[in-house]
């Protein structure tokens, strides 16, 4: 069930919503041991067309003002860690690469631009640096349940 968040008054929040889907990034960037089975760059399995329709259907379903859908080249790690602590919602639907070893260093994959000072992985430690005041936060990754428990 969804919440129903029509009306909801947003005093910690400036905005409901800021969802990340479908960001774009070149096979290339990753070290080989880095990627995870799922990742053949004979299928292209990098794009992920779906998370770009379900973060934006996710913003049609919550129908409120201000909402932030960044999809593509924007779904940018920078743009997360400097306006997640704005949002009620959050939700990044891309890969993930778990770590089992060294579990901080598993990591949320974003897009990137030249110039950009973030790498485009959202690392689980650098999460802890977040000001995050969210009410519900959503990863929605193959691997996000992953893990040794």
């Amino acid at each position: 069930m969804i919440p129903n968040y029509r009306g909801r008054g947003l005093s910690r929040h400036t905005s409901p919503l800021i969802a990340f889907g479908n960001p774009r990034f070149e096979a290339r960037r990753f070290q080989s041991d880095d990627l995870p089975s799922t990742f053949t760059r004979e299928k292209h399995p990098l794009s992920l067309p779906f998370a770009e329709k379900e973060v934006k259907r996710i913003s049609e379903i919550l129908d409120l003002k201000n909402n932030e859908i960044y999809t593509g080249k924007e779904a940018r790690e920078k743009i997360i860690k400097s306006r997640a602590g704005d949002f009620q919602v959050i939700h990044l639907a891309t890969h993930s690469i778990m770590n089992d070893w060294e579990p901080l260093y598993s990591k949320m994959i974003l897009a990137r631009s030249e110039g950009d000072t973030e790498d485009g992985y959202l690392q689980t430690y650098e999460i802890f640096n977040l000001n995050l005041n969210a009410d519900l936060v959503v990863l929605s990754a193959c691997n996000t349940g992953a893990g040794q428990a």
